[in-house]
């Protein structure tokens, strides 16, 4: 069976900061999500599939360990301000990509604060994220999108910072980036994420101006950009650590690692609750409350599972798959190196390579008995290796011609860079 994850159920009430009479709402990634599951019978079925589609890849491939390679996503920065201290700094966008790089790869400095029993299945999610340098219509860019509005501030429910037409910033592609909205919340909402399945013009997070980054002019508790680390997770199909039951303990956040809680950790910024505390017959090691999917305060979260990490792999090869073969981190012809060799004599570039020379001087894939980086025009077809004997080597060649030069370019071409061989060494097989 399918679950859209414990819908319909009880909601937590959104936390109060402690240092002042103004609400606090964590997150509202579930509230939107909820909203979705009510209204779209499209969002329901798509859910089930995509659920369907991380508990068969979890079951293939779960218990290998995370992959070894690092995933980088690419994201671009939509600040919609209406004043000047809402038109946040380029410092300040690039702090929160800096954060978000130190907490998927656990190389926050406050991760050693983890506490022994939940340090031992803490997990780098092998993941980073870097401003786009190729926009739409193959541009260059900053990643950075700063559109002023007349909309003096936002409130929940509402996603009309994410259309020009509503006074804020139409998204880019969403199967290619990750777009980021910072807005003036007016309700105490300080983010909200979207998970894997929704409309494609509302994918992605949106932050308050004063909830982003580590620099700046930020809400006490929401000062370490731990707001987007949280809804970052969302966007990877993850669920709030205590399975979004209210108090009730019966929740399932869908990851094995995490110990079921009651209800959402305080919203306290000036003290993080004290290890071991213990709820839903949790103990001795009690609540997870320095989960980034939790509610506690930015100073107290450090921690992702190695359960939550192979669930956001999943869904990177699944339902976010798309952003695997994203362009946006590549630089526009002109602006770089042009990752384009010539390695037929009619060869102009563009993709699929349309040769009219034979298919093994233009392979992509090829195979030598040396590891010696030469190029595909000494293949070899080499013999079954025997047991015992030297090994093969599996070259694979990569190419960029997404953005002109000779040639028109392809929807392959852009979604699939390409490298030339040359000195690149290959694979033993």
């Amino acid at each position: 069976m399918i679950y859209l994850r414990n819908y319909p159920g009880k909601h937590e009430d959104p936390e109060k900061d402690e240092k002042g009479p103004e609400r606090v709402v964590r997150c509202r990634a579930v509230d939107e999500h909820h909203r979705l599951l009510r209204k779209s019978a499209e969002y329901r079925a798509r859910r089930r599939e995509i659920e369907h589609d991380v508990r068969q890849w979890l079951r293939a491939y779960g218990n290998n360990g995370l992959r070894t390679g690092l995933i980088r996503i690419p994201v671009v920065v939509h600040v919609v301000w209406n004043t000047p201290d809402q038109n946040i700094s380029d410092a300040q966008i690039q702090s929160q990509i800096d954060v978000l790089n130190e907490d998927f790869r656990r190389l926050n400095a406050d991760a050693a604060g983890t506490p022994a029993p939940f340090a031992a299945v803490a997990a780098d999610a092998r993941l980073e994220f870097a401003l786009a340098t190729r926009g739409p219509g193959c541009v260059p860019t900053t990643g950075i999108n700063r559109v002023h509005t007349s909309v003096t501030g936002w409130t929940y429910p509402g996603n009309g910072m994410k259309a020009a037409a509503t006074g804020g910033a139409d998204p880019w592609d969403s199967s290619q980036y990750l777009n980021v909205w910072i807005v003036n919340f007016t309700d105490g909402t300080l983010g909200f994420g979207t998970f894997p399945g929704g409309p494609a013009a509302r994918d992605g997070l949106v932050l308050k101006h004063s909830a982003t980054g580590r620099t700046g002019t930020l809400i006490d508790g929401a000062d370490r950009g731990r707001t987007a680390t949280h809804e970052v997770g969302h966007w990877l199909d993850l669920f709030h650590i205590w399975g979004d039951d209210g108090t009730a303990c019966y929740g399932d956040d869908l990851v094995a690692d995490t110990p079921n809680q009651a209800g959402p950790s305080p919203f306290s910024p000036a003290a993080c609750r004290v290890f071991p505390a213990v709820s839903c017959s949790n103990g001795p090691d009690g609540d997870m409350f320095m989960n980034y999917m939790d509610y506690s305060a930015d100073q107290c979260l450090t921690t992702f599972t190695a359960g939550q990490a192979a669930r956001m792999d999943a869904a990177l090869h699944t339902s976010r798959s798309s952003i695997l073969a994203s362009p946006g981190l590549v630089p526009p012809t002109g602006v770089g190196p042009d990752l384009w060799c010539k390695d037929t004599s009619d060869d102009d570039g563009t993709e699929p390579n349309p040769s009219s020379q034979p298919m093994y001087i233009s392979d992509d894939i090829y195979v030598r008995r040396h590891n010696d980086g030469l190029a595909n025009q000494d293949h070899e077809n080499p013999e079954y290796r025997l047991p015992g004997g030297p090994p093969n080597y599996v070259y694979v060649r990569v190419r960029n011609r997404a953005c002109g030069g000779p040639g028109p370019s392809s929807s392959i071409g852009q979604r699939h860079p390409r490298v030339c061989p040359g000195p690149l060494r290959g694979m033993a097989a």
